[in-house]
């Protein structure tokens, strides 16, 4: 192996100096164990730092595709709205709640994408950052039972009942999605 920074050249399974490096299966007594630990821990401190990363990049792509099929969900849902509207006998106000509640998903999806990033530099353990992500998981759940709603079959839609759980659950996603913007921006979570 060769450094980048440096050009050193070394044994990418001992660290030994590749100018006079002869084979690794021989144990050397040069090579302190607290060298070897330092090694050890600083390798695992990386893998660590990789894995935080990742988690929190995945989740972020996920929610960016989320947003992606619920906009696609969007343009779909203005023949739905003309579909409900005929089978009801109704006017456009009275079937927009499923637009409003399809917009709803797609903001909170916004903020759950960018909460990721907020999450990742977040102190590691404490009661803030479980507080964040206890709000973070509150409004994944309320998000995605919402897109679940705007996606069931209209002949579920027509009763009164399903329109007013759609437009409680709607309010319900909007004002969780407001508190944690609120927090976020308050700074409640830094200090």
């Amino acid at each position: 192996m060769t450094c980048r920074k440096c050009s050193y050249e070394f044994c990418w399974l001992c660290k030994g100096d590749w100018k006079s490096h002869t084979s690794c299966a021989v144990w050397d007594p040069k090579v302190s164990k607290s060298d070897a630990a330092k090694e050890a821990l600083a390798a695992q401190a990386a893998k660590n730092d990789l894995d935080k990363y990742m988690h929190h990049f995945a989740r972020f792509e996920n929610h960016a595709k989320s947003i992606k099929f619920a906009e696609k969900t969007r343009a779909a849902t203005l023949e739905r709205m003309e579909s409900l509207q005929s089978m009801r006998g109704a006017g456009l106000q009275e079937v927009s709640f499923l637009l409003e509640a399809v917009n709803t998903v797609i903001k909170c999806k916004r903020i759950l994408q960018w909460t990721y990033c907020f999450g990742y530099y977040l102190e590691a353990a404490g009661s803030k950052r479980a507080l964040f992500e206890s709000q973070q998981q509150q409004l994944e759940q309320f998000c995605d039972r919402l897109h679940e709603m705007t996606e069931k079959p209209l002949d579920s839609m027509l009763t009164q009942n399903a329109r007013t759980d759609m437009i409680s659950f709607t309010r319900l996603s909007e004002k969780y999605r407001v508190n944690v913007v609120d927090a976020i921006q308050s700074s409640q979570l830094f200090y």
